[in-house]
């Protein structure tokens, strides 16, 4: 469960980082 969940926040961060 711990994997999934710093999936998601790495997958929000690149996604942010990729936008700006």
């Amino acid at each position: 469960m711990l994997d999934y969940i710093i999936y998601y926040h790495f997958t929000c961060v690149g996604k942010l980082w990729k936008d700006f």
